[in-house]
């Protein structure tokens, strides 16, 4: 590759922060998950999460929530579905349509893991002012809004 090509310079770092600060995080996950009876990937967390929290939804309404593509999230939901976490059941109002909820397996492993994983995420922020999160949550949106049309 050119180096003329790299660049050393405030948008270089701040992706570069970005991306590092992701790999922490998931990293830090992985290690609170590895003390646990449960096994389970940050990709597949968000998707337990994201129902939890919404109640049951469409692969596509996952994939949306996640930013993730429709395979990706279909072999995830496969994999969580065999491990009896969450179930597929025709939609009531339109039997085209498959919502995905959340098996009480699926709840108790987000029951049994939520406080140590909201212990990491206090803990990562513990040095930050309400004035630098919300300024950090407001830049992130702003990007994430640049980013949106790429998603749709």
């Amino acid at each position: 590759m050119d180096k003329k090509y790299i660049r050393d310079d405030w948008v270089d770092k701040f992706w570069m922060n970005l991306n590092k600060t992701s790999q922490m995080l998931r990293a830090a996950f992985n290690e609170v998950v590895d003390q646990t009876e449960h096994q389970i990937l940050a990709e597949h967390w968000v998707i337990l999460m994201s129902i939890y929290q919404k109640g049951p939804l469409t692969q596509i309404e996952i994939a949306r929530l996640n930013y993730k593509h429709t395979p990706s999230i279909s072999r995830s939901l496969n994999h969580l579905e065999k491990r009896g976490l969450l179930i597929r059941k025709s939609s009531k109002e339109d039997k085209r349509f498959v919502k995905v909820h959340l098996q009480p397996s699926g709840i108790k492993l987000i029951e049994d893991l939520y406080p140590a994983v909201l212990a990491v995420r206090i803990r990562s922020w513990a040095s930050l002012s309400k004035k630098d999160f919300d300024h950090m949550h407001e830049t992130l949106k702003k990007v994430q809004s640049n980013l949106q049309k790429e998603f749709e």
